[in-house]
């Protein structure tokens, strides 16, 4: 038993050296991604390629979806919701990019009216929008005009449309005018065969945006969730939900159950084992620290991507891992009015010490956090 578990951990940690990266289970835009990353995930566009390929159903009546697919590089990628299905997608759900990725960030359209939604963009453009209002609402814009004599780069100045009279036939003809950069005004007639590109980015990616809210608008009762991914190669993308009620509620009182066993020792962060009675007392036998209820806890924690936790909790197991690798049983929060250590219970559990590998493995491979396993390997090895 204990080589297979040694065995598990040594490949995820090869897995992981490997991808270069850290993984992340994510259900909110990550803090830590840079302007330069999200610019960096932008440049891939979305790609709706996270089909759903397992629907699992219990006889109570409650079940999950599970979509996975291929992922490439930085890609985001969309998956389309109904309202009613969004909001129970955003209780329940569960993101995974394998194979050395991590989630850069979740988004989704909103409900807003189209108005307002466009108001947020720095783009004077409304729902109609003609040709001479678009050129308006590009003045001071960079653009590239190309024709038959040439190309021409230069800040629009205005966009006239005039009247044209040729052989008897009275034409409308649009006349863009644009100041280059060393000040000279030129003046070019927009038809058929020229084209006009925005020469900057932030300037092109609103017009994008703009056109993405108009084409959300019609389709109200979609609803689009963007997931952005950061990595590089070919990797897996795993999303999971429910679209049940019952278990987000569920789910959601599971993890606050957990965050009510966290508590301080000093500078320590550890896992009461819960506030059961003890035997006919009243008193809650269990409101310490144990050991093996600590480790099977972890598996829960490190599932919805509380890796914060699950290292500290972690960290204080070992902190009083026993000299020859055996790992505590319990530990009182009064332990310093006694000596603790003299007492029979410190290190009474017979598997505590192979739960602590196997933890230790799932908390890795999920985390891909090296730094603690390379700084911890001694105390896995004792464990071991």
């Amino acid at each position: 038993m204990g080589v297979l578990v040694f065995a598990v951990i040594a490949v995820n940690v090869m897995a992981a050296q490997q991808s270069g990266s850290a993984s992340r289970e994510n259900r909110t835009v990550r803090s830590d991604s840079t302007p330069a990353a999200q610019a960096e995930v932008a440049t891939r566009p979305a790609d709706n390629n996270l089909p759903v390929r397992r629907v699992v159903l219990y006889k109570s009546g409650v079940g999950f979806f599970e979509h996975q697919g291929q992922i490439q590089g930085n890609q985001t990628v969309s998956v389309d919701f109904t309202n009613g299905q969004l909001d129970d997608v955003l209780q329940s759900l569960t993101l995974l990019d394998l194979n050395g990725g991590r989630i850069a960030g979740v988004d989704y359209n909103s409900e807003a009216p189209l108005s307002q939604r466009l108001g947020t963009l720095d783009l004077p453009l409304g729902e109609k929008t003609d040709i001479a209002q678009f050129y308006g609402a590009l003045r001071g814009v960079r653009l590239q005009i190309k024709g038959s004599s040439g190309a021409i780069t230069g800040r629009l100045l205005s966009m006239e449309r005039k009247t044209r009279v040729s052989g008897g036939t009275t034409l409308e003809v649009d006349l863009a005018t644009v100041v280059s950069d060393s000040g000279e005004v030129r003046t070019v007639e927009i038809t058929p065969a020229v084209s006009v590109q925005v020469a900057e980015r932030d300037v092109s990616q609103k017009i994008g945006q703009y056109l993405s809210l108009l084409s959300s608008a019609r389709e109200q009762e979609l609803r689009r969730l963007n997931v952005a991914t950061l990595g590089t190669g070919n990797r897996q993308l795993y999303l999971s939900d429910t679209p049940d009620a019952r278990v987000n509620e569920a789910f959601s009182w599971a993890e606050l159950s957990i965050d009510q066993m966290r508590f301080k020792l000093g500078a320590e962060t550890g896992l009461a084992a819960g506030w059961a009675a003890s035997g006919e007392l009243a008193r809650p036998g269990f409101g310490w620290f144990f050991g093996r209820d600590t480790l099977w806890s972890l598996f829960a924690i490190d599932s919805y991507g509380d890796f914060a936790l699950a290292r500290e909790a972690l960290e204080f197991l070992i902190a009083r891992q026993r000299s020859d690798g055996k790992m505590m049983h319990e530990f009182s929060q009064t332990s310093n009015e006694v000596d603790w250590a003299a007492m029979p219970y410190f290190y009474a559990s017979a598997d505590s010490t192979p739960l602590f590998i196997i933890a230790i493995a799932d908390y890795v491979r999920r985390s891909a956090d090296l730094e603690f396993l390379r700084e911890n390997w001694a105390s896995v090895m004792r464990a071991y």
